[in-house]
């Protein structure tokens, strides 16, 4: 396993885009369903819950679901400053600049729900990951972690390097970690049955992105099954986490 933690450049790129036309007025399908995760069991009218969605980028969840469910408030935590700045700017200040590593970033069991939308595999080890995301949730939270995750019992770890980088040091990110291993972190942190693993598939097809060979795009089996793939020549599982903190106490974090 890789141990030094490595500033990941290629995020910076999100600030490209002409956020309220191409980002936040075209919301990822995987926004739509997360969302309907946590709205299920709310009454249309319940105020007073709360989201954090962890490693936000520039705020587009946020953004989603603000507009649809103002009832929710929903609040964010970025590590990069540019993107944490550009959140605050069409959000207003409801995004704090932090991490995920970093127990202070967030006050203990503030939160009803912690989303993690694609952000989970840029971390080597998820231990420390996992048990902050439970220690800011509330008793009788969810944590709803969306992206990679390796339904055999083989952990995988990635370094890469665009062709026409100067920069010397190699980007991470793209990790896809087994099931089983994090299941077993979770039952250490939690125990048993707090967690549960559910199959996702993109409901649309997505195009290359011609100006990023990083960003996710579609391919089809034989099936008609779309498997997300990348410019790492990944194939990748597409996964839901949902992760139910006890009304308990004197957990193992």
């Amino acid at each position: 396993m890789f141990n030094k933690m490595i500033k990941r450049t290629d995020d910076i790129q999100y600030l490209r885009f002409d956020f309220l036309d191409q980002r936040f007025k075209k919301p990822l399908e995987i926004f739509k369903h997360v969302t309907s995760i946590i709205t299920s069991d709310l009454r249309e009218s319940q105020s007073g819950v709360n989201i954090l969605d962890v490693g936000c980028g520039t705020g587009e969840f946020i953004y989603y679901v603000k507009n649809t469910h103002p009832n929710i408030e929903c609040e964010g935590l970025e590590y990069l400053p540019e993107l944490c700045c550009k959140a605050n700017e069409i959000l207003g200040d409801c995004v704090k600049q932090g991490s995920v590593l970093h127990e202070s970033s967030v006050e203990k069991e503030r939160f009803e729900y912690i989303t993690f939308l694609n952000t989970h595999m840029i971390f080597d080890d998820l231990k420390p990951v996992l048990r902050n995301l439970v220690l800011w949730t509330k008793p009788g939270g969810k944590i709803i972690i969306a992206g990679p995750f390796n339904p055999d019992p083989v952990d995988v770890w990635v370094r890469y390097k665009k062709s026409k980088s100067k920069e010397n040091s190699l980007q991470h990110g793209w990790n896809i970690i087994s099931q089983e291993t994090v299941g077993n972190l979770l039952t250490e942190i939690l125990g048993e049955e707090t967690f549960e693993f559910h199959d996702y598939q993109i409901p649309v097809d997505i195009s290359r992105d011609p100006t990023d060979c990083m960003r996710q795009r579609t391919l089809k089996d034989e099936d008609g099954n779309r498997w997300l793939t990348n410019g790492l020549s990944q194939l990748v599982q597409m996964k839901i986490l949902e992760i139910n903190k006890p009304y308990v106490k004197n957990l193992n974090p």
